[in-house]
């Protein structure tokens, strides 16, 4: 994954942790925290362990 779409992701994570009542307008979306937590697993915590771009 690209560098910037990784960062623009922990962005977006630290914006709903911060303004958890936004979670709900998303909701109409899927559950967007079960959504950026299986992201996150499968993309983020890679990138964090790999020299791939």
């Amino acid at each position: 994954m690209h560098p910037d779409t990784s960062a623009a992701l922990r962005l977006l994570v630290l914006a709903l942790e911060a303004h958890p009542e936004d979670l709900a307008i998303l909701q109409i979306y899927g559950d967007m925290g079960e959504h950026l937590a299986d992201l996150i697993s499968d993309y983020i915590d890679e990138d964090e362990t790999s020299d791939d771009d």
